[in-house]
Protein backbone atom coordinates (compact mmCIF):
# COMPACT_ATOMS: atom_id res chain seq x y z
CA UNK A 1 0.00 0.00 0.00
CA UNK A 2 1.80 2.72 -1.15
CA UNK A 3 1.37 6.27 -2.09
CA UNK A 4 0.13 5.63 -5.71
CA UNK A 5 -3.53 4.55 -4.56
CA UNK A 6 -5.66 8.10 -4.47
CA UNK A 7 -3.31 10.70 -6.52
CA UNK A 8 -4.14 13.94 -6.80
CA UNK A 9 -4.47 14.27 -10.39
CA UNK A 10 -8.36 12.94 -9.90
CA UNK A 11 -10.32 15.87 -9.39
CA UNK A 12 -8.54 19.08 -9.84
CA UNK A 13 -8.80 21.95 -12.69
CA UNK A 14 -11.43 19.89 -15.35
CA UNK A 15 -14.34 19.72 -13.53
CA UNK A 16 -15.48 24.02 -13.18
CA UNK A 17 -12.95 25.41 -15.38
CA UNK A 18 -12.08 29.52 -15.65
CA UNK A 19 -12.77 29.71 -19.02
CA UNK A 20 -16.45 28.73 -19.02
CA UNK A 21 -18.37 32.03 -18.53
CA UNK A 22 -16.08 34.78 -18.51
CA UNK A 23 -15.07 36.35 -21.77
CA UNK A 24 -17.39 34.84 -24.25
CA UNK A 25 -20.53 35.23 -22.03
CA UNK A 26 -20.37 39.34 -21.99
CA UNK A 27 -17.92 40.32 -23.94
CA UNK A 28 -16.07 43.53 -24.19
CA UNK A 29 -17.04 43.58 -27.79
CA UNK A 30 -20.35 44.21 -27.23
CA UNK A 31 -21.47 47.49 -26.03
CA UNK A 32 -18.39 49.82 -27.12
CA UNK A 33 -17.04 51.25 -29.87
CA UNK A 34 -19.98 50.33 -32.29
CA UNK A 35 -23.06 51.30 -30.52
CA UNK A 36 -22.48 55.36 -30.09
CA UNK A 37 -19.69 55.40 -32.03
CA UNK A 38 -17.54 58.83 -33.75
CA UNK A 39 -20.32 58.67 -36.30
CA UNK A 40 -22.90 60.21 -34.75
CA UNK A 41 -21.73 63.48 -34.10
CA UNK A 42 -18.94 63.65 -36.35
CA UNK A 43 -16.82 67.44 -38.08
CA UNK A 44 -18.70 67.09 -41.10
CA UNK A 45 -21.95 67.65 -40.14
CA UNK A 46 -21.79 71.32 -39.21
CA UNK A 47 -18.31 72.84 -40.43
CA UNK A 48 -17.64 74.04 -44.22
CA UNK A 49 -21.70 73.75 -45.57
CA UNK A 50 -23.16 75.40 -42.59
CA UNK A 51 -21.40 78.90 -42.19
CA UNK A 52 -19.01 78.62 -45.37
CA UNK A 53 -16.31 81.10 -46.56
CA UNK A 54 -18.28 81.64 -49.55
CA UNK A 55 -21.85 82.11 -48.22
CA UNK A 56 -21.11 86.15 -47.30
CA UNK A 57 -17.98 86.99 -49.34
CA UNK A 58 -18.12 87.50 -53.18
CA UNK A 59 -21.45 87.31 -53.49
CA UNK A 60 -23.09 89.52 -51.20
CA UNK A 61 -20.92 92.44 -52.15
CA UNK A 62 -18.90 91.35 -55.42
CA UNK A 63 -16.68 93.89 -56.78
CA UNK A 64 -19.37 93.96 -59.94
CA UNK A 65 -22.21 95.50 -57.55
CA UNK A 66 -21.02 99.58 -57.31
CA UNK A 67 -18.54 100.32 -60.46
CA UNK A 68 -18.74 99.94 -64.02
CA UNK A 69 -22.71 98.61 -64.71
CA UNK A 70 -23.86 100.88 -61.72
CA UNK A 71 -22.75 104.72 -63.07
CA UNK A 72 -21.47 104.06 -66.51
CA UNK A 73 -21.07 105.82 -69.54
CA UNK A 74 -24.54 105.52 -71.01
CA UNK A 75 -25.25 107.67 -67.66
CA UNK A 76 -24.24 110.99 -69.45
CA UNK A 77 -23.10 110.08 -73.04
CA UNK A 78 -22.04 111.75 -75.92
CA UNK A 79 -25.27 111.01 -77.82
CA UNK A 80 -27.45 113.44 -75.27
CA UNK A 81 -26.37 116.73 -76.48
CA UNK A 82 -25.05 116.55 -79.86
CA UNK A 83 -26.05 117.87 -82.98
CA UNK A 84 -29.79 116.56 -82.49
CA UNK A 85 -30.74 118.79 -79.77
CA UNK A 86 -29.52 122.22 -81.78
CA UNK A 87 -29.28 121.51 -85.15
CA UNK A 88 -27.85 123.72 -87.48
CA UNK A 89 -31.66 123.94 -89.49
CA UNK A 90 -32.83 124.82 -86.16
CA UNK A 91 -32.77 128.71 -85.16
CA UNK A 92 -30.66 130.45 -87.90
CA UNK A 93 -32.27 132.41 -90.57
CA UNK A 94 -35.91 131.56 -89.70
CA UNK A 95 -35.09 134.16 -86.00
CA UNK A 96 -33.28 137.13 -88.45
CA UNK A 97 -33.14 136.25 -91.74
CA UNK A 98 -31.61 139.45 -92.70
CA UNK A 99 -29.16 138.58 -91.15
CA UNK A 100 -27.84 135.70 -92.98
CA UNK A 101 -29.55 136.04 -96.14
CA UNK A 102 -27.38 138.04 -99.20
CA UNK A 103 -29.04 141.71 -100.41
CA UNK A 104 -31.02 141.52 -102.77
CA UNK A 105 -35.05 141.68 -104.22
CA UNK A 106 -36.66 138.72 -105.08
CA UNK A 107 -39.78 138.41 -107.94
CA UNK A 108 -42.37 136.27 -107.85
CA UNK A 109 -45.90 135.09 -108.46
CA UNK A 110 -48.90 135.71 -105.78
CA UNK A 111 -52.28 134.67 -105.94
CA UNK A 112 -53.05 136.79 -103.09
CA UNK A 113 -56.27 138.68 -105.02
CA UNK A 114 -58.03 135.52 -106.82
CA UNK A 115 -55.19 136.23 -109.42
CA UNK A 116 -51.56 136.00 -110.57
CA UNK A 117 -49.84 139.44 -109.57
CA UNK A 118 -46.10 140.18 -110.07
CA UNK A 119 -44.77 141.25 -106.79
CA UNK A 120 -41.62 141.63 -105.27
CA UNK A 121 -39.99 141.72 -102.03
CA UNK A 122 -36.18 141.91 -100.24
CA UNK A 123 -34.69 138.94 -100.42
CA UNK A 124 -35.36 138.85 -96.14
CA UNK A 125 -39.59 138.68 -97.09
CA UNK A 126 -40.08 142.31 -96.05
CA UNK A 127 -41.40 145.13 -98.28
CA UNK A 128 -43.63 143.03 -100.26
CA UNK A 129 -45.29 145.09 -103.09
CA UNK A 130 -47.61 144.30 -105.37
CA UNK A 131 -46.12 145.90 -109.37
CA UNK A 132 -48.72 144.57 -112.07
CA UNK A 133 -51.98 144.96 -110.14
CA UNK A 134 -55.08 144.09 -112.52
CA UNK A 135 -57.05 141.50 -112.96
CA UNK A 136 -55.06 139.65 -115.67
CA UNK A 137 -52.72 136.44 -114.60
CA UNK A 138 -49.43 138.03 -114.75
CA UNK A 139 -46.50 135.04 -114.21
CA UNK A 140 -43.09 134.48 -115.30
CA UNK A 141 -40.70 137.15 -113.91
CA UNK A 142 -37.12 137.77 -115.04
CA UNK A 143 -34.59 140.12 -114.05
CA UNK A 144 -32.99 142.02 -117.10
CA UNK A 145 -29.08 141.87 -116.17
CA UNK A 146 -28.53 144.78 -114.91
CA UNK A 147 -31.96 144.44 -112.57
CA UNK A 148 -33.63 147.46 -114.16
CA UNK A 149 -36.78 145.81 -115.66
CA UNK A 150 -38.50 142.63 -115.64
CA UNK A 151 -39.99 140.81 -117.85
CA UNK A 152 -43.26 138.83 -117.29
CA UNK A 153 -46.17 136.75 -119.08
CA UNK A 154 -49.89 138.44 -119.07
CA UNK A 155 -52.59 137.70 -120.19
CA UNK A 156 -54.53 140.73 -120.19
CA UNK A 157 -54.78 141.26 -124.29
CA UNK A 158 -56.61 137.96 -124.31
CA UNK A 159 -54.10 135.18 -124.84
CA UNK A 160 -50.59 135.34 -122.78
CA UNK A 161 -48.01 137.38 -124.11
CA UNK A 162 -44.37 138.97 -123.06
CA UNK A 163 -44.67 142.10 -121.36
CA UNK A 164 -41.66 144.24 -119.76
CA UNK A 165 -41.56 146.66 -117.06
CA UNK A 166 -39.50 148.69 -114.87
CA UNK A 167 -38.05 147.24 -111.85
CA UNK A 168 -41.11 148.99 -109.87
CA UNK A 169 -43.91 148.25 -111.77
CA UNK A 170 -44.13 151.46 -114.44
CA UNK A 171 -43.65 151.86 -118.27
CA UNK A 172 -45.49 148.26 -119.25
CA UNK A 173 -44.60 147.61 -122.92
CA UNK A 174 -46.01 144.54 -124.48
CA UNK A 175 -43.09 142.55 -126.47
CA UNK A 176 -44.72 139.62 -128.54
CA UNK A 177 -48.51 139.39 -130.23
CA UNK A 178 -48.48 135.57 -131.33
CA UNK A 179 -51.80 132.98 -131.45
CA UNK A 180 -50.21 131.22 -128.67
CA UNK A 181 -49.05 131.51 -125.57
CA UNK A 182 -45.56 133.21 -124.81
CA UNK A 183 -43.68 133.13 -121.91
CA UNK A 184 -45.88 131.22 -119.59
CA UNK A 185 -43.74 128.63 -119.24
CA UNK A 186 -40.35 130.56 -118.85
CA UNK A 187 -38.81 133.95 -119.78
CA UNK A 188 -34.84 134.62 -119.31
CA UNK A 189 -32.89 137.22 -120.27
CA UNK A 190 -29.31 137.03 -122.16
CA UNK A 191 -26.29 138.11 -120.13
CA UNK A 192 -25.47 141.03 -121.89
CA UNK A 193 -29.72 142.30 -121.64
CA UNK A 194 -29.79 142.14 -125.68
CA UNK A 195 -32.23 138.87 -126.08
CA UNK A 196 -35.11 137.10 -124.42
CA UNK A 197 -35.48 133.25 -124.55
CA UNK A 198 -39.31 131.90 -124.06
CA UNK A 199 -41.40 128.77 -124.20
CA UNK A 200 -43.85 129.21 -126.37
CA UNK A 201 -46.74 127.11 -127.89
CA UNK A 202 -47.29 129.31 -131.02
CA UNK A 203 -46.22 126.32 -133.24
CA UNK A 204 -48.61 124.26 -131.59
CA UNK A 205 -46.14 122.11 -129.24
CA UNK A 206 -44.04 124.23 -126.61
CA UNK A 207 -40.49 125.28 -128.17
CA UNK A 208 -37.63 127.63 -126.74
CA UNK A 209 -37.53 130.61 -128.96
CA UNK A 210 -35.20 133.56 -128.59
CA UNK A 211 -35.89 137.29 -129.88
CA UNK A 212 -34.57 140.33 -129.12
CA UNK A 213 -34.79 142.28 -126.38
CA UNK A 214 -37.40 144.71 -128.04
CA UNK A 215 -39.65 142.26 -129.25
CA UNK A 216 -37.92 141.54 -132.80
CA UNK A 217 -36.80 138.60 -134.73
CA UNK A 218 -38.53 135.71 -132.97
CA UNK A 219 -36.24 131.99 -133.90
CA UNK A 220 -37.46 128.93 -132.87
CA UNK A 221 -34.50 126.88 -131.30
CA UNK A 222 -35.14 123.91 -129.81
CA UNK A 223 -37.48 123.10 -132.72
CA UNK A 224 -38.90 119.71 -131.81
CA UNK A 225 -42.55 119.57 -132.97
CA UNK A 226 -42.89 116.00 -130.40
CA UNK A 227 -41.44 117.24 -127.50
CA UNK A 228 -42.43 120.17 -125.15
CA UNK A 229 -39.57 121.77 -124.13
CA UNK A 230 -40.00 125.17 -121.74
CA UNK A 231 -38.19 126.88 -118.36
CA UNK A 232 -34.71 128.16 -120.55
CA UNK A 233 -32.19 129.56 -118.73
CA UNK A 234 -28.97 131.31 -120.17
CA UNK A 235 -25.48 130.62 -118.83
CA UNK A 236 -23.59 133.92 -117.38
CA UNK A 237 -21.28 133.77 -120.54
CA UNK A 238 -24.36 133.45 -122.83
CA UNK A 239 -23.16 131.00 -124.98
CA UNK A 240 -25.83 128.55 -123.93
CA UNK A 241 -28.99 127.62 -122.62
CA UNK A 242 -30.26 124.87 -120.44
CA UNK A 243 -33.90 124.02 -120.82
CA UNK A 244 -35.95 121.01 -119.24
CA UNK A 245 -37.59 118.83 -122.62
CA UNK A 246 -39.43 115.61 -122.63
CA UNK A 247 -37.99 114.52 -126.22
CA UNK A 248 -36.65 111.54 -124.60
CA UNK A 249 -39.81 110.38 -122.27
CA UNK A 250 -39.82 111.75 -119.18
CA UNK A 251 -38.29 115.42 -118.65
CA UNK A 252 -34.71 116.14 -118.43
CA UNK A 253 -32.02 118.70 -118.26
CA UNK A 254 -30.86 119.81 -122.00
CA UNK A 255 -28.49 122.22 -122.61
CA UNK A 256 -27.96 123.80 -126.17
CA UNK A 257 -25.56 126.48 -127.42
CA UNK A 258 -27.18 129.59 -127.91
CA UNK A 259 -28.45 129.28 -131.83
CA UNK A 260 -29.96 126.17 -130.94
CA UNK A 261 -26.77 123.63 -131.66
CA UNK A 262 -24.96 120.63 -130.02
CA UNK A 263 -28.18 119.30 -127.82
CA UNK A 264 -27.00 117.49 -124.73
CA UNK A 265 -29.34 115.62 -122.02
CA UNK A 266 -27.28 116.52 -118.84
CA UNK A 267 -29.78 114.15 -116.06
CA UNK A 268 -30.81 111.30 -118.28
CA UNK A 269 -32.28 109.30 -115.75
CA UNK A 270 -35.98 108.06 -115.27
CA UNK A 271 -37.26 110.77 -113.15
CA UNK A 272 -38.15 113.97 -114.13
CA UNK A 273 -35.99 116.93 -113.74
CA UNK A 274 -37.23 120.14 -114.08
CA UNK A 275 -36.62 124.46 -114.15
CA UNK A 276 -33.03 124.09 -114.83
CA UNK A 277 -31.20 127.75 -112.98
CA UNK A 278 -27.88 128.51 -114.55
CA UNK A 279 -25.40 130.03 -111.07
CA UNK A 280 -24.11 133.21 -111.58
CA UNK A 281 -20.49 131.76 -111.78
CA UNK A 282 -21.47 129.41 -114.80
CA UNK A 283 -19.97 126.38 -112.63
CA UNK A 284 -23.33 125.01 -111.76
CA UNK A 285 -26.97 124.12 -112.75
CA UNK A 286 -29.52 124.35 -109.96
CA UNK A 287 -32.96 121.85 -110.91
CA UNK A 288 -35.94 119.84 -109.57
CA UNK A 289 -36.25 116.63 -109.65
CA UNK A 290 -38.78 113.56 -108.38
CA UNK A 291 -36.19 111.02 -108.28
CA UNK A 292 -36.91 110.27 -104.75
CA UNK A 293 -41.04 110.37 -105.21
CA UNK A 294 -41.38 114.47 -104.39
CA UNK A 295 -39.51 116.91 -106.14
CA UNK A 296 -36.43 118.27 -104.20
CA UNK A 297 -33.80 121.22 -105.47
CA UNK A 298 -30.73 119.54 -106.68
CA UNK A 299 -27.62 121.13 -107.77
CA UNK A 300 -25.07 119.42 -110.79
CA UNK A 301 -22.18 120.39 -112.01
CA UNK A 302 -22.52 122.48 -115.80
CA UNK A 303 -21.54 119.50 -117.32
CA UNK A 304 -23.90 116.96 -115.27
CA UNK A 305 -21.24 115.98 -112.99
CA UNK A 306 -21.41 115.96 -108.74
CA UNK A 307 -25.01 115.61 -108.55
CA UNK A 308 -25.90 117.33 -104.85
CA UNK A 309 -29.74 117.02 -103.79
CA UNK A 310 -30.09 120.30 -101.64
CA UNK A 311 -33.65 119.97 -99.70
CA UNK A 312 -35.02 117.20 -98.29
CA UNK A 313 -39.09 117.55 -97.50
CA UNK A 314 -42.08 115.46 -98.01
CA UNK A 315 -43.52 118.20 -99.70
CA UNK A 316 -42.70 119.55 -103.67
CA UNK A 317 -40.00 121.72 -104.02
CA UNK A 318 -39.81 123.72 -107.46
CA UNK A 319 -38.52 126.33 -109.38
CA UNK A 320 -35.19 127.24 -107.62
CA UNK A 321 -32.87 130.92 -108.55
CA UNK A 322 -30.02 131.26 -107.47
CA UNK A 323 -29.05 134.69 -105.19
CA UNK A 324 -26.51 137.16 -106.99
CA UNK A 325 -23.31 135.74 -105.10
CA UNK A 326 -24.98 132.23 -105.85
CA UNK A 327 -24.57 131.30 -101.84
CA UNK A 328 -28.33 131.03 -101.90
CA UNK A 329 -30.81 129.39 -103.70
CA UNK A 330 -34.78 130.58 -103.23
CA UNK A 331 -37.40 128.21 -104.55
CA UNK A 332 -41.32 127.55 -104.54
CA UNK A 333 -42.43 124.70 -101.99
CA UNK A 334 -45.65 123.03 -100.57
CA UNK A 335 -44.30 121.93 -97.31
CA UNK A 336 -46.50 124.72 -95.17
CA UNK A 337 -49.32 123.09 -96.57
CA UNK A 338 -49.80 125.87 -99.61
CA UNK A 339 -47.16 127.23 -102.08
CA UNK A 340 -44.61 129.85 -100.49
CA UNK A 341 -41.27 130.92 -101.90
CA UNK A 342 -38.46 129.69 -99.54
CA UNK A 343 -34.78 130.19 -99.43
CA UNK A 344 -32.10 128.07 -98.37
CA UNK A 345 -28.25 128.35 -98.40
CA UNK A 346 -25.83 126.13 -100.23
CA UNK A 347 -24.28 125.51 -96.88
CA UNK A 348 -27.14 123.67 -95.63
CA UNK A 349 -28.41 126.94 -93.97
CA UNK A 350 -32.46 127.30 -93.48
CA UNK A 351 -34.48 126.72 -94.80
CA UNK A 352 -36.37 129.81 -94.38
CA UNK A 353 -40.14 131.10 -95.29
CA UNK A 354 -39.69 134.53 -97.15
CA UNK A 355 -43.03 134.78 -98.49
CA UNK A 356 -45.21 134.01 -95.61
CA UNK A 357 -48.26 134.44 -96.73
CA UNK A 358 -51.89 132.34 -96.54
CA UNK A 359 -51.95 132.61 -100.64
CA UNK A 360 -50.27 130.62 -103.52
CA UNK A 361 -46.70 132.36 -103.87
CA UNK A 362 -44.51 130.79 -106.36
CA UNK A 363 -41.94 131.16 -109.43
CA UNK A 364 -39.47 133.03 -107.52
CA UNK A 365 -36.39 135.00 -109.41
CA UNK A 366 -33.62 136.72 -107.26
CA UNK A 367 -32.12 140.04 -109.23
CA UNK A 368 -28.91 139.80 -110.30
CA UNK A 369 -28.12 143.06 -108.66
CA UNK A 370 -28.12 143.30 -104.65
Amino acid sequence: DPVVEDPVVEDPVVEDPVVEDPVVEDPVVEDPVVEDPVVEDPVVEDPVVEDPVVEDPVVEDPVVEDPVVEDPVVEDPVVEDPVVEDPVVEDPVVEDPQNVLPAGTIAFVAERSGDGEIYTMRSDGSNQVNLTNNAAFDWSPAWSPDGSRLAFSSDRDGNFEIYVMDADGQNTTRLTESAGDDGVFGIAWSPDGTQLAFATNRTGDSEIFVMNADGSNPVNLSNDSFAIDRFPSWSPDGSRLAFESDRIGDFEIHVMDADGGNMVNLTDDFANDRFPSWSPDGNRIAFASDRIGDFEIYTMNADGANLTQLTDSPANDCSPAWSADGAWIVFETERDGNSEVYGIGLDGTGPVNLSNDPAIDWAPAWSPVP
